[in-house]
């Protein structure tokens, strides 16, 4: 699935003709591709496997500020690997003990959530996504109620299998998610010379 195919799913509820390609001058192109970005980003910063990862972070030596990448919707300090707790405020990481920006820690390790382009997502993901941009769409530019309730019967359908699918791919417990945890045992934990995490296998 490609953007394309989600702009003419949102044409199609209005009526008109699909496009064989991205026409900006079209009077919902715009309208349709800032729909389906802000629903890619919503959906996404709930976490799922895809997007969940661990990050290592060093303070900048001057300003001691640490900045995360633009495609990072939200991070927080893993529990355990850290002195204080971090959070994420605007584009740096904000320090909720001692309420500033500036980082007292030689190294920061948190879970961060990042958007990954709408091609890139899985197919379970992509449909999330596109039913969920669909209908936003539909409900701003024409709004018939039983277009609505169908396209919103497909939207649920399609967030039940993408939670399903998320809680196959990984644990309940973040830590002991196989992917994860073998970056998180890779990091010594502040304070210890030896890691919390049990070991990769540990059920």
């Amino acid at each position: 699935m490609t953007e394309l195919d989600v702009i003419n799913e949102m044409l199609a509820t209005m009526g008109e003709a699909p496009l064989n390609q991205i026409e900006e001058d079209h009077p919902y192109v715009a309208a349709g591709k800032r729909f389906l970005a802000a629903t890619n980003q919503r959906v996404q910063s709930r976490g799922w496997w895809f997007n969940t990862e661990v990050l290592e972070f060093v303070p900048d030596a001057v300003s001691k500020y640490i900045y995360v990448s633009n495609d990072i919707i939200s991070a927080e300090s893993l529990e355990g690997y850290c002195r204080y707790k971090y959070t994420q405020r605007g584009r740096r990481l904000y320090d909720l003990v001692n309420g500033s920006f500036t980082i007292r820690e030689n190294r920061v390790v948190v879970r961060a959530f990042r958007e990954i382009p709408f091609d890139d997502l899985p197919p379970l993901a992509q449909d999330a996504v596109s039913m969920s941009a669909v209908l936003r769409f539909q409900q701003n530019y024409d709004a018939d109620q039983t277009k609505t309730s169908q396209l919103a019967a497909d939207q649920a359908d399609a967030m039940i299998l993408l939670r399903a699918e998320d809680t196959r791919q990984k644990k309940p417990n973040f830590i002991y998610n196989t992917t994860i945890g073998n970056k998180v045992a890779a990091v010594t934990p502040w304070g210890s010379s030896r890691l919390p995490y049990p070991g990769i296998g540990v059920r």
